[in-house]
């Protein structure tokens, strides 16, 4: 009452609007603080610092105003003491399974700093959680290129490729998420297996495609994959020499040919 009776006198004195706003926040009235600090941080031109941008922040996320909170905390995280401010709330939000909440929040850390892997991989497994599996795997490939070695991303990452039938990539990612954590094996097994199938599958449908095109070179390459996806299968090795034999590669299309043979004896 006294800051009200203050302002009627003095309507351009933005500490007293601070002041109104911390009490009215004190007292849960969240729609008049947040308006009370709107007003300290126009009045103020920047003498208040980061303290309003906080705290109408804060009032924003109890009226579930949350693009309005995060673009007032990526002000306030200039302050060194509220640094990672957002992260932790998105990490908060991920653990309680708001999922669309966290995603905001991780966005604007990620703003106010591009290179944190740890913001990057809880925005990567906020949006698996909301089956969002394409910009999953856009989140987890910027924080595997900051931290390669997160056997956790490259599992998540192998989810998303397989629910996206992106078969090369998702056996790609589990083995790599096997190999930094073999206790992964277990819950890749299924995925694996698939994704395997599947992708050696497609390279020797592109390779007999680019065969009969007279695409040797290319369906070197679709065949050499699926080589490497399922090495005891005898009939890409015996594609491949052909491949080489009319590259007149005969060398490479004999040695082709003998693990065909070798592997269907």
């Amino acid at each position: 009452e006294d800051y009200t009776q203050y302002l009627k006198n003095n309507p351009w004195e933005w500490d007293a609007f601070y002041n109104r706003g911390l009490a009215r926040h004190d007292k849960r009235e969240f729609k008049e603080a947040a308006e009370d600090f709107g007003k300290a941080i126009e009045y103020s031109k920047g003498k208040a610092g980061t303290d309003p941008y906080y705290y109408r922040g804060s009032a924003r996320e109890y009226l579930k105003d949350i693009d309005g909170a995060v673009a007032d905390f990526v002000v306030a995280s200039s302050d060194p003491q509220r640094r990672h401010l957002l992260q932790v709330r998105g990490e908060i939000a991920y653990k309680i399974r708001d999922y669309a909440s966290a995603v905001k929040y991780l966005r604007g850390e990620i703003e106010v700093d591009a290179k944190n892997s740890s913001a990057w991989h809880y925005l990567g497994a906020s949006l698996y959680k909301l089956q969002e599996y394409a910009k999953s795997i856009d989140a987890f490939d910027a924080e595997l290129k900051l931290d390669p070695a997160c056997s956790g991303s490259w599992f998540m990452r192998g989810g998303c490729c397989y629910n996206l039938s992106r078969w090369t990539e998702c056996a790609r990612s589990c083995t790599e998420a096997v190999r930094l954590r073999p206790e992964y094996e277990k819950d890749c097994k299924k995925w694996l297996d698939e994704a395997r199938a599947n992708a050696a599958q497609e390279s020797q449908s592109k390779g007999l495609d680019l065969f009969g095109k007279k695409d040797y070179a290319g369906a070197i390459v679709e065949f050499s994959a699926c080589i490497a996806l399922f090495p005891t299968t005898p009939d890409p090795w015996c594609n491949r020499g052909l491949c080489y034999y009319n590259l007149q590669q005969v060398e490479k299309a004999l040695k082709d040919f003998d693990e065909a043979i070798r592997l269907d004896s």
